[in-house]
């Protein structure tokens, strides 16, 4: 398979927007393609380049945004400013929904956890939901060769909407972290007290984060997609 069937394999499988790097390393790690040359970035970049400007409407690629590339059969539209972006799925829509019904059913945290796992899947991530005792809710793993990374993720429901320091065990989530050999800890909630749960999960470099926030970034992520190594500055 030459480097351009290549890069239309890995976009079709991923079914995401990716930058030429990210290309070039998921097909060398499913060894689509193999290279001997030192620059397989840069041969796997002039060749999608060159078949946009050649063959434009007729390319099977399309430049979404600066270093993000796509393919032209995807459903995009045209947007203000004549920008392409992805348009929000029925599908997506329903799942925001569901995040936003299910924060709050404490009774069945089960449901908000299958709500993040598919979240965090349209994202591009691998996502496996675990919830066992002992262990973590959700583990991601962001399959981008030498800057792969995991995390483990805990989702807290609240009847009233908002999450308690006493309802977060921080030891519990370090060694969730570490049986699972994950690189960081998310905890997702509709909303957290105040006072030091904040302090407390800078101390054991715990991300919280807000259903809202999830959501917001599914949203962004419809428009101009984010990468999965955004992600990893916004864990870190």
């Amino acid at each position: 398979m030459d480097f351009k069937e290549a890069a239309y394999k890995v976009l079709l499988d991923e079914k995401r927007p990716l930058s030429v790097k990210e290309i070039t390393k998921i097909a060398l790690i499913k060894k689509i393609i193999l290279s001997s040359g030192k620059t397989p970035n840069t041969t796997m970049g002039a060749l999608i380049y060159t078949d946009i400007k050649q063959k434009r409407e007729k390319s099977l690629f399309n430049k979404v945004k600066r270093g993000l590339f796509g393919l032209k059969e995807w459903d995009v539209e045209n947007i203000r400013g004549g920008i392409k972006a992805y348009a929000i799925k029925d599908s997506s829509i329903n799942l925001i929904s569901k995040l936003r019904a299910t924060q709050y059913e404490s009774r069945n945290p089960e449901e908000f956890e299958s709500a993040l796992k598919e979240a965090f899947n349209y994202f591009g991530f691998e996502s496996e939901l675990i919830g066992t005792p002992g262990d973590t809710d959700i583990l991601l793993t962001a399959n981008i060769g030498d800057e792969t990374y995991r995390i483990t993720v805990d989702g807290k429901t609240a009847k009233k909407g908002k999450i308690l320091e006493n309802q977060i065990n921080w030891d519990s989530l370090k060694d969730h972290r570490k049986k699972n050999a994950a690189d960081y800890t998310v905890v997702v909630g509709p909303s957290f007290s105040e006072g030091k749960l904040f302090e407390r999960a800078a101390e054991h470099k715990i991300a919280l984060l807000l259903t809202e926030h999830i959501i917001k970034l599914m949203e962004e992520h419809s428009r101009y997609p984010i990468t999965l190594l955004d992600f990893k500055d916004l864990f870190t």
